[in-house]
Order: structure tokens, then C-alpha cells, then sequence
């Protein structure tokens, strides 16, 4: 385990609120509610051969970060995002 991250819920999402930029760092939350997660969540970036997985903790309402292999010193850790990427990749 890498970490433990609370999170604070809010249940129209930024993008129902008007606030695009912050509707890029949702964490869907189940079917009608989003999260903001507390810790390094919103840091790590994406890799189609991710290093590690977030995983929400529904009982505990948190996201645990578990490695999914051997992480080395100096190697940045990376998740697949579950939402489409918003830029484009090639």
C-alpha cells in the first residue's frame, strides 16, 4: 500500500457547477455522486502499463493506492485513469 485518501463528496460534480478546470480531478463516487480525494490521488499520472491502482474503499469512503508491481527508486508511479483522458494521446 502507497497510501490512504480521504475524500469529500459532492454530489453534482464541479462540472454541474460550472467549473470544467476542476471537473478534470473527479473520482466517480457510484451512480449520482463524485469525490475529491485528499492525499497524492490527484498527482499521479497516466500510463497504459500502470504501476499502481486506486482503489475506492466504499465501507471506508477513502481511496487506497496499492502497487501492482516492484516500484524503484526514482520511478514515477502511475495509474490508468478509469475516464477518458482529456488530451489527446497518440
Amino acid at each position: 500500500m502507497v497510501e490512504v485518501c480521504p475524500v469529500i463528496f459532492i454530489f453534482d460534480g464541479f462540472a454541474a457547477l460550472g467549473d470544467e478546470a476542476l471537473s478534470r480531478f473527479e473520482f466517480k463516487w457510484g451512480r449520482n455522486k463524485v469525490a475529491m480525494a485528499g492525499g497524492l490521488a490527484h498527482f499521479y499520472n497516466h500510463s497504459d502499463t500502470p504501476n499502481i491502482e486506486l482503489v475506492r474503499d466504499r465501507t471506508d469512503r477513502v481511496i487506497r493506492v496499492y502497487t501492482l508491481r516492484r516500484v524503484y527508486v526514482g520511478e514515477e508511479l502511475q495509474h490508468k485513469y478509469m475516464a477518458k483522458p482529456w488530451w489527446k494521446t497518440e
